[in-house]
């Protein structure tokens, strides 16, 4: 009788990094673009709207009228902060395929698989497009408690910014009064006795320590929300399009974190450390 053929081992790289890198390309696509986009916002109003060819492509009065300017820079901001919404929920969905990936991956660890034939791996993950119930799932396969009702608000107010002229649709509603956007900001404050301010005050109006040990400064994340009825135009300002960017950055970091947990609680070799990965 031939010998039963002993298992060959095999060693995987999982490069828990990239999907670091996946998350921060996200942001910064969406940080760059919108500042580019603003600049030209601010310049001069055209005279020309038209696409310039071999035969120009008429479709504004020549001159475009200066009365409607206005009204076409207001168009144009919403179409902006839709991409912008759209680049950070494209890359963070990108970021849990990964993530999906390499939990898939560590759960065959010490397992013993057919010969020349493919990892099993759930494709049918990346084919699904809502964020929310993503990250929902890699929560609960990690095993940590996390909301993911900011992330459902976020990904109906991209629908209404790309779908419905950036007014709030009825079949985007997260109540019957409208939609509720809902994200954490970071805020820094300085703490002098009992008395909180913010720094961004202190910047404006100036502040005098009353103290006699001095104060601190301390970083705080702090629950925002913000409704817009139904038909509602919706507006943001710079200032919360980067909290909803820091927003989408720590909810990866925390993701990233506890993967790098997860994996040592398996046995995963070499997993790095959790500090140098999320910072």
């Amino acid at each position: 009788m031939t010998a039963p053929t002993q298992p060959i081992r095999a060693n995987l790289l999982l490069n828990v990094g990239d999907t670091r890198k996946m998350l921060d390309r996200g942001i910064r696509r969406t940080t760059a673009f919108y500042k580019i986009g603003r600049r030209s916002i601010d310049l001069e109003p055209l005279d020309s709207l038209n696409l310039q060819s071999e035969v120009t492509f008429h479709v504004f009065p020549e001159p475009f009228p200066a009365d409607q300017w206005p009204a076409t820079v207001a168009e144009y901001d919403c179409w902006l902060l839709g991409q912008c919404l759209r680049e950070l929920d494209q890359f963070f969905s990108v970021f849990l395929d990964q993530v999906w990936n390499i939990l898939e991956i560590a759960s065959h660890n010490g397992a013993t698989l057919p010969a020349n034939s493919p990892l099993p791996i759930d494709r049918t993950f990346h084919q699904r497009t809502s964020v929310a119930s993503k990250l929902r799932d890699v929560v609960e396969r990690i095993g940590f408690e996390l909301d993911g009702g900011p992330f459902l608000s976020l990904t109906k107010l991209r629908n209404c910014l790309s779908h419905h002229f950036g007014h709030v649709a009825y079949m985007h509603r997260t109540d019957e009064k409208g939609l509720l956007l809902q994200w954490r900001a970071p805020t820094v404050l300085l703490i002098d006795g009992h008395n909180e301010v913010r720094l961004s005050e202190i910047r404006e109006n100036g502040y005098q320590v009353e103290s006699e040990d001095g104060a601190q400064v301390v970083l705080k994340f702090e629950e925002k929300a913000k409704l817009f009825a139904i038909g509602e135009k919706i507006v943001l300002s710079e200032q919360e399009l980067a909290e909803i960017a820091s927003f989408y950055q720590q909810t990866g970091l925390l993701v990233v974190g506890k993967l790098i947990e997860h994996l040592r609680s398996l046995g995963i070799e070499n997993a790095p450390d959790v500090t140098a990965a999320t910072q």
